[in-house]
């Protein structure tokens, strides 16, 4: 399917990604500007599938309302639908679940989109995350934003790796009934 994130696995480098410092909460103001502690960087040892993958590393200490952001848009055919947000990750021992969250915001209209599945579940191995959202009728740019969302102050890392935004597929079968006898 469509992926409007044209860097999704870090495989050379961490283009289009940049980390942010909003107000301190639960979730963010936009996604962008201030001076982040909280970094985003490219990691090729042991990566979650091929050359690299991406890492939010989070010092000891309360960094709430900081994370990165990625801005991307969408074609006018995809107006109004629901899209899909998808990737594999790990994350270290003192991660906590629903740490970091994940929101899309719309840039058009300024404002901040809740999705369906936005909160990150700590994971023992590897996991795949899926949220999901609604466009609006009005806008094709948007920012993924991962989000650090608890006072957390331990340290932690979240690896990333296949991020994936786009349309959400429509699966269609056949149609199955009851059994009827008839002669």
């Amino acid at each position: 399917g469509k992926n409007y994130i044209t860097n999704p696995d870090a495989e050379t480098d961490t283009t289009g990604y940049a980390t942010y410092a909003d107000a301190a909460a639960t979730t963010p103001v936009d996604g962008t500007g201030g001076s982040a502690t909280t970094t985003f960087t490219r990691n090729t040892s042991t990566p979650l599938s091929g050359d690299g993958d991406f890492v939010i590393t989070k010092d000891a200490a309360n960094r709430q309302g900081e994370g990165v952001g990625y801005n991307f848009s969408i074609d006018n055919a995809e107006k109004t639908k629901k899209h899909l947000i998808s990737f594999d990750y790990s994350t270290s021992a003192s991660y906590a679940d629903n740490d970091i969250k994940v929101f899309i915001y719309d840039v058009t209209n300024t404002s901040l989109i809740r999705v369906n599945g936005e909160d990150l579940k700590a994971v023992t191995g590897t996991g795949k995350h899926y949220a999901q959202f609604q466009t609006a009728s009005n806008s094709t740019s948007y920012r993924l934003i991962i989000h650090v969302s608890s006072t957390n102050a331990s340290a932690y890392t979240v690896n990333l790796d296949t991020i994936q935004v786009g349309p959400s597929k429509v699966t269609h079968g056949t149609v199955a009934t009851d059994w009827i006898e008839f002669t």
